[in-house]
């Protein structure tokens, strides 16, 4: 390029002069604005690492203690020795304005890091070839994202938000405080439903059903939300025709999966599917089916059961569900794809995200697993606020479900749930805006729960920042088809 970077001389020494002539007076105002390396000429970012070295120690800030530090940093002659420090303190008449110098340093530095930026994702896209494009992507938007950290945010007065409480108390729009209802007594009671800019965890030992769990908040959030709501599912767990099918037969009352996948097997082969009857006996979806479950299984559908999918498909039909396998993806990964769904969604839907397994999350380095667990939640938690609601400007919340450690089955029966009990629990407690535990009583005791085709769940609230307030609460669902009674079914 036969262009110079974009800088202003004349602002960044206006700046340095600003903060010598006011004895470092106006540095409340520029430093959260700038840092060293916002300055094109070396010797300006040198300059003022001194004045923040002098801040820092509480030291005085003027001609001699400037030089000094300079000296004691190996850089007062390469930054031009006492004449050129001097020169500095004349080349601004005042203090006042050096919050305006400093927005001009700053905005032109973007504009470099932007080009530098551009430079770095043309080397990516001439590369080798080996990457796929989502990963290409995924680390153009990373770039982009990190000089995005640094962009101030807009600031708000609480006069500016009571403006826009009186406008909703004459004429509400649902936009404060946006929520939405799942139709889970155990969720929507105790929260108040899912309030936008939330992350909510929910954990539960291998085998209670958090799969099932999230897919019935979806399926409720699109049934009570509908042409306002959008739902991004990451299933690092399970393929997404498996996602697909549970979420389908959960709005029947007639279909388990089970059933499903028969129905889906050509005739001729359906006797060899069948013939699994240990499969078929140790199955949940079986339950309630009676001693003819081979029979049931084998026979052609019914037009109650087309009726019944026919049905289940309209109350989702229209709504965005976008099934993604995060498998092998970091968070960044992660957040770059949450970043493209919001944007491609208007600002009035709410985008819920519902992470099926987030202990499944790689790390990126950060040492040991608890390192790597506090990055992830801290991630997703400024992912609630910033991403999926798109900065303030539109609305959404994260489901995020994961496992609970060993400790939990020590004593089975007198079992207590505690935030300790979370795998990594120390992020997610400090991350996460509502915990809640998923209990199972089937999953403990000894015989599996083999012949009941209702299963009791206790929704058991570890933390809740909406309110502080603890809280337990139960709902029923059928083990075949995944259907809440009391919402569902009566």
């Amino acid at each position: 390029m036969d262009r110079l970077p974009p800088y202003n001389a004349e602002a960044e020494e206006a700046v340095l002069g600003s903060l010598l002539i006011g004895q470092g007076d106006m540095l409340h105002e520029v430093e959260p604005i700038l840092q060293p390396s916002d300055f094109f000429k070396e010797k300006g970012g040198w300059i003022y690492q001194a004045v923040l070295n002098l801040n820092k120690r509480e030291s005085a800030i003027d001609f001699v203690t400037i030089c000094d530090e300079l000296e004691q940093m190996g850089k007062l002659d390469q930054a031009g020795g006492p004449a050129y420090v001097m020169s500095l303190i004349n080349a601004v008449p005042t203090s006042l304005h050096a919050e305006h110098y400093a927005k001009i340093v700053y905005e032109h530095s973007v504009r470099r890091q932007l080009i530098q930026v551009a430079q770095d994702i043309v080397t990516l896209a001439y590369g080798n070839g080996t990457e796929g494009v989502e990963d290409l992507l995924a680390k153009a938007e990373q770039k982009l994202a990190k000089v995005g950290q640094r962009l101030r945010p807009k600031v708000y007065t609480v006069e500016d938000v009571l403006s826009g409480f009186w406008d909703e108390l004459f004429e509400p729009t649902g936009k404060v405080a946006k929520r939405i209802f799942t139709g889970l007594p155990g969720i929507d009671g105790p929260l108040l439903g899912i309030e936008s800019g939330r992350l909510l965890a929910m954990g539960a030992v291998p085998g209670t059903g958090k799969t099932a769990v999230a897919l019935n908040a979806v399926r409720g959030a699109i049934k009570n939300n509908k042409g306002e709501i959008a739902v991004l599912y990451f299933h690092p767990e399970q393929p997404r025709e498996e996602i697909t099918q549970l979420l389908w037969c959960s709005g029947t009352t007639n279909v388990p999966p089970i059933r499903l996948k028969a129905m889906m097997t050509p005739k001729e082969r359906r006797q060899e599917f069948v013939k699994a009857e240990a499969f078929i006996n140790g199955s949940t979806q079986t339950r309630g089916i009676g001693q003819m479950k081979a029979e049931y299984l084998a026979a052609d559908p019914t037009p109650e059961e087309i009726e019944a999918l026919t049905q289940s498909q309209a109350e989702i039909d229209g709504v965005p569900i976008i099934l993604e396998d995060p498998a092998g993806q970091n968070i960044h990964q992660i957040l770059a794809t949450i970043r493209r769904v919001r944007y491609k969604l208007p600002d009035h839907v709410f985008l819920l995200v519902v992470f099926d397994g987030a202990h499944l999350i790689p790390g990126m380095g950060e040492g040991n697993r608890t390192q790597e667990l506090a990055a992830i939640t801290r991630n997703l938690k400024i992912a609630a606020q910033k991403l999926v609601t798109a900065d303030g400007q539109a609305a959404g919340a994260i489901i995020a479900n994961t496992q609970l450690n060993r400790e939990i089955f020590q004593n089975v029966a007198n079992r207590v749930y505690l935030m300790k009990h979370l795998k990594d629990s120390g992020s997610w407690e400090a991350d996460s805006d509502v915990i809640i535990f998923i209990d199972r009583g089937s999953v403990f005791s000894n015989n599996g729960n083999e012949t009941k085709q209702w299963d009791p769940f206790k929704i058991i609230g570890a933390k809740n920042r909406q309110t502080s307030k603890l809280f337990t609460a139960y709902f029923v669902m059928n083990t075949s088809t995944m259907m809440v009674r009391g919402r569902d079914l009566t």
